[in-house]
């Protein structure tokens, strides 16, 4: 799945840098257009097609769709997509130190990440408001279009977990934070009920 995630970001990427370089394109031809209007006489506008302008963007995105191996049926399969790392649902409240015996890299020191389920958006959007500074990791969804979801509620990044990462931060069940010493040699835990603050 985290291949398929690359692949869908980079083929995005391509599509949003083609488009980009064609409204650059597009201003570019205009802009001479533009300038002789107004010295001609003193400020006339320049019509502007919109439905072209569309038409080409659509023929872009195709373009670049097909030549990323994202058609839309694809695009679709793979937002359509389960998440699921097999972390269960906490059953009970609690609090942990584990003591690291190797540190974490430097990305993780001093930071917190909250592992939600995405089967209650509510209950994962509170929680990510509960931490506001940490980093959002679906830990079980019903497909990865609902991480997009999620993220518009609680307006900032939403990521699906990965088994690896849940394993270095010891996590055995969601809901979960999780925070990092700034030497990333110890973690804190807190799960379920406690987690939410109950």
């Amino acid at each position: 799945m985290r291949r398929n995630s690359r692949r869908l970001w980079h083929g995005m990427s391509f599509v949003a840098a083609g488009l980009v370089a064609l409204a650059g394109l597009a201003l570019a031809q205009d802009r001479g257009a533009v300038c002789r209007d107004a010295r001609a006489d003193g400020g006339a506008s320049v019509p502007f097609d919109v439905e072209t302008l569309a038409k080409a963007y659509r023929s872009l995105a195709a373009s670049m769709a097909r030549r990323a191996d994202l058609a839309p049926a694809k695009l679709k399969a793979l937002a359509d997509m389960p998440v699921d790392i097999g972390i269960p649902g906490c059953r009970f409240g609690g609090r942990k130190t584990d003591s690291l015996a190797k540190a974490l890299p430097e990305s993780a020191r001093g930071r917190s990440f909250l592992f939600v389920l995405a089967d209650d958006p509510d209950a994962a959007e509170r929680l990510a408001k509960r931490y506001p500074d940490a980093h959002v990791l679906v830990v079980r969804a019903r497909k990865l279009a609902d991480l997009g979801d999620l993220a518009s509620r609680v307006r900032r990044p939403v990521d699906a977990a990965t088994q690896p990462l849940a394993d270095a931060l010891r996590v055995r069940c969601a809901p979960c934070v999780v925070t990092v010493n700034p030497k990333g040699d110890t973690l804190e835990l807190l799960e379920g009920p406690l987690a939410q603050g109950e």
